[in-house]
């Protein structure tokens, strides 16, 4: 993660893509098709107010000072049914626009991979499953975690995080059998 977030870009659709993907860590994991969906109207002061698409459910997250500075440099504050983020422009087209952007941001994320040597395909998705990893890694409660991602219940947010395991333990293996 500290690889992505300290890249620096000047093609622009690489710095979109890292925007997408580091604003998701920063929201908690958020979802790119309700990143895609937010509205000037969603802000209010420091906090970010939305319905999750997949669930409906109602989130209401702290914006950090990093997740801050994403959104300005997207959003225009004079109207307020805006999308923020430039995934979507047309409130009748949205779930093609955001099908488009997804696989484009997908594709540059890649790249973005590529240039971070990161040892899996970096997607959106990954930006969500890091925050739990590392949630997890940091001693946060399941409990806090899947409220936090969203999930209707902490066997979900539990399955989710048991996908990590192996991974840990695969680290884990590797670096005893280097002790030899």
């Amino acid at each position: 993660m500290k690889n992505i977030r300290d890249l620096k870009l000047t093609d622009e659709s690489l710095l979109l893509a890292k925007d997408y993907f580091m604003f998701s860590f920063y929201t908690q994991g958020m979802n790119y098709i309700d990143i895609a969906y937010l509205k000037v109207k969603n802000l209010h002061k420091d906090r970010l107010q939305y319905r999750r698409a997949k669930t409906g459910t109602n989130f209401t997250i702290k914006l950090i000072p990093e997740a801050i500075q994403i959104i300005e440099r997207y959003i225009d504050k004079i109207k307020p049914n805006s999308f923020i983020f430039p995934a979507v422009q047309h409130e009748n087209k949205k779930f093609a626009e955001y099908k488009n952007a997804l696989r484009l941001t997908n594709k540059k994320l890649n790249k973005i991979g590529e240039l971070t040597n990161c040892s899996i395909p970096l997607t959106t998705y990954v930006a969500r499953h890091s925050w739990a990893t590392i949630a997890k890694r940091g001693g946060i409660s399941t409990s806090v975690t899947s409220e936090g991602m969203g999930h209707e219940t902490e066997h979900i947010t539990q399955v989710y995080l048991d996908s990590f395991g192996s991974e840990v333990l695969d680290d884990a293996n590797k670096r005893i059998a280097d002790l030899l």
